[in-house]
């Protein structure tokens, strides 16, 4: 008996040892359990706040572009425009192959562009896989096969007036026949285009069902910079070329006063000097008179012609590149209110009667007043991008207006007159977008609804 009461003690105080040891290592070890499962409890929320913030960050680039949104199951923006192949004109030949590469830096599943061209290579759609690739083309490529390589698709040019300059409802019709996207449309093949515009898409996007209604036509003005081709440096050489004259003066007692006059030779660097006094003489007869000698000597840098090469147009693109398009508009001039460059329109939904469209040829005086009219007549909702789209003009040296050159220029003006102009201003669309605090598109507001702000 005695040894099972023995056993029996040894045994509780095996247990109640045993309970001790485990209340001492709840007591020690639990706090730190429980900590590290709040701290992974924390990495969750950490990891679901980001993807929360970057859920957000996707849904505000709607409208401020700001991160750039997923990948559309369709483009944003079908832009088509035709060039002027000229092998006589330096000029056009840059500015439509620093456009070429513009139009397709936003990426083809945004921005898609298309050609209208004469050329035997279309119609040809664009298929990397079968395509050559920039890199291989000679240097003297054509500009349609420099577009076709880096991504756009060529068409045929459906019709042409009697000069050769293609008509807009019929490359409207193609383009509508041939693709589908959010917003389709035509901009001048001389102008380029940053992120302003796909910020300024998104936002516009975002409005279409309410209150736009998938109702719309997007204009905007063009900031003017000149692109400097035949007889010019490149921009950043520009301020090294200058006008350096020597002038030497051999001067005697003079009495009375007497006037120089300076005169060049005919080709040559030396000048003539006459002179007169009060009375009308002239120097050469009175050799031993009093007289004022001046020799000028003048030498003039003259003025580099561009050699269109790779390595100068290689030049031409960093300068002309996206990313520099804000410093160039701060040396731009913005066009008036009258002159509008590029138009993008939706299509199902669109109140614009397209079939009852005038003849209008582009490139070419008052189509851009008599479309922005048209969709203020027919219903169409115009808004005016201006404010939040970057839109550089590569300009002729000296030109305001390559149009204005053409013998067809009053092709359209010659149909319906200027009874549109005043009519199809900028200022007069339904609709004109304003920058927030951050410089994106921040506000859609209503001309006709009291400033009304969306």
């Amino acid at each position: 008996m005695k040894r099972k009461l023995k056993k029996l003690i040894l045994l509780s105080i095996s247990v109640v040892v045993i309970v001790c040891c485990l209340c001492k290592w709840s007591v020690e070890y639990q706090p730190r359990h429980v900590a590290s499962n709040s701290l992974d409890e924390n990495k969750k929320n950490n990891k679901a706040t980001k993807n929360s913030t970057k859920n957000s960050n996707t849904s505000e680039s709607l409208t401020t572009g700001d991160v750039r949104p997923s990948k559309p199951d369709t483009p944003l923006l079908i832009i088509f425009t035709t060039f002027k192949d000229d092998s006589h004109s330096t000029h056009h030949k840059l500015a439509h192959r620093i456009i070429t590469k513009n139009w397709i830096s936003f990426g083809l599943e945004y921005i898609k562009p298309v050609l209208f061209t004469n050329s035997s290579l279309a119609p040809k759609f664009y298929n990397r896989d079968t395509v050559p690739k920039p890199e291989t083309l000679p240097f003297e490529a054509s500009l349609a096969e420099i577009a076709l390589s880096h991504g756009w698709d060529l068409l045929p040019i459906p019709a042409a007036n009697s000069h050769g300059t293609p008509y807009l409802k019929p490359m409207v019709k193609e383009i509508f026949k041939n693709y589908n996207a959010t917003f389709y449309g035509f901009a001048n093949g001389d102008l380029l285009f940053d992120e302003t515009l796909t910020r300024s898409l998104n936002f516009i996007k975002s409005y279409l069902k309410h209150p736009l209604e998938n109702n719309a036509m997007l204009i905007g003005r063009r900031i003017d910079v000149m692109l400097y081709s035949n007889n010019t440096v490149i921009p950043e050489k520009q301020h090294l070329r200058q006008t350096s004259s020597t002038t030497t003066t051999t001067t005697t007692t003079a009495t009375p006063i007497v006037t120089v006059s300076v005169k060049p030779k005919n080709g040559s660097g030396e000048t003539k000097c006459g002179s007169s006094s009060s009375g009308g003489s002239d120097s050469s007869s009175n050799s031993s008179s009093n007289a004022t000698k001046t020799t000028t000597t003048t030498s003039t840098t003259p003025k580099p012609v561009v050699i269109l090469t790779p390595e100068y147009f290689d030049n031409l693109l960093k300068y002309y590149n996206a990313s520099n398009l804000v410093n160039l508009a701060k040396i731009g001039t913005l066009r008036p209110d009258t002159a509008i460059d590029y138009f993008f329109f939706t299509r199902d939904g669109s109140r614009f009667n397209w079939s009852a469209l005038a003849d209008v040829v582009i490139g070419r005086d008052g189509y851009d007043n008599y479309l922005i009219a048209m969709a203020n007549i027919t219903g169409c909702l115009s808004i005016d991008l201006t404010s939040t789209v970057r839109c550089i003009h590569l300009s002729k040296p000296g030109v305001k207006n390559t149009g204005y050159d053409n013998r067809d220029n009053h092709h359209n003006l010659n149909i319906f007159g200027y009874q549109y102009v005043g009519r199809g201003k900028s200022s007069v669309t339904n609709y004109y977008t304003e920058k927030n605090e951050r410089g994106y598109p921040g506000k859609l507001i209503s001309r006709y609804e009291k400033n009304k702000a969306y």
